[in-house]
């Protein structure tokens, strides 16, 4: 319930109901995780990560944990070599996940490791072809090789995808 509250903009009402939910199953990693992703958004990062520090110590075999430090260290705190780690622990968890072969791959995109890159987001592809972060990956990927049409091919596949993804009709409509 906080998090359809925190949707629909009633930030006030949603910390008061997720409190309550923490307070009735501390150990939830359902939970815990909204918590975590509220403080994110909110941009009270350091309370994202001590919530994201929470679930490993919770259950150190789930990946929400580990996978949301490598997300706040790339995507936040702009310190790359710093995520890596985190999300080599959320990959040695949960192997089979096309999100976090991609993301994995993005990440080597943003070090300029190419030869990473290629393998991590074709592990990505294989694990799902019709994913929708493998695909868009793909997108990037080649658009940053300057490889236009298979960027534009993995684009449309992007949209077929997820309709509204933004990066996709970007990339289609350029």
């Amino acid at each position: 319930y906080g998090t359809l509250l925190e949707e629909l903009g009633k930030v006030t009402k949603a910390s008061v109901q997720m409190q309550k939910a923490l307070t009735l199953d501390p150990l939830s990693i359902i939970i815990n995780a909204g918590v975590a992703s509220y403080h994110a958004k909110l941009g009270r990062y350091d309370e994202a990560m001590r919530q994201f520090e929470k679930i490993i110590e919770i259950d150190p075999t789930v990946a929400q944990g580990y996978f949301g430090k490598a997300h706040l260290y790339w995507a936040v705190y702009g310190q790359l070599n710093e995520a890596v780690p985190w999300l080599r622990k959320t990959v040695s968890v949960d192997p089979n996940s096309p999100q976090y072969s991609s993301f994995f791959g993005g990440l080597y995109l943003s070090l300029g490791d190419n030869k990473r890159v290629d393998c991590w987001l074709d592990r990505a592809m294989k694990l799902s072809p019709e994913g929708l972060f493998p695909n868009l990956l793909m997108t990037y990927l080649h658009a940053t090789r300057d490889e236009n049409d298979l960027a534009l091919l993995y684009a449309r596949k992007t949209h077929k995808i997820s309709p509204t993804n933004r990066d996709a009709l970007i990339f289609i409509r350029d």
